[in-house]
């Protein structure tokens, strides 16, 4: 590997470290590893993924999006209001996948200030 590489790949290991230490990383893996001894929480989160898919699979299929007034999706709605758990998990994902968005963005244009 030419020494430049090397140079590059050194400063992309510390920036991979930075970035596992950080409070919103560590937020995330603590939230992540609560959720997976959670099978209820875990459950309602596979149902939110899913309902994400469904209604992403409707967006690109140019219908339109329409949640249904099902049993099932009022449960849904119902079991999210009352498990914070699965609230906090969303919100640490989203930061956490925030974080290394921008990271990708500043690496695919160096330029743009933050």
């Amino acid at each position: 590997m030419e020494h430049g590489q090397e140079r590059i790949i050194e400063l992309a290991a510390e920036i991979a470290k930075l970035i596992e230490e950080h409070p919103v990383t560590v937020e995330y893996r603590s939230m992540l590893e609560v959720m997976r001894r959670d099978a209820d929480s875990l459950d309602l989160l596979e149902k939110l993924v899913a309902l994400g898919r469904n209604l992403n699979e409707m967006a690109k299929g140019g219908r339109e999006i329409e949640i249904a007034a099902t049993e099932e999706n009022r449960r849904i709605e119902e079991r999210l209001r009352e498990n914070s758990m699965v609230k906090a998990f969303i919100g640490a994902q989203k930061s956490y996948f925030n974080l290394v968005n921008q990271v990708i963005g500043r690496i695919n244009h160096p330029k743009e200030r933050a």
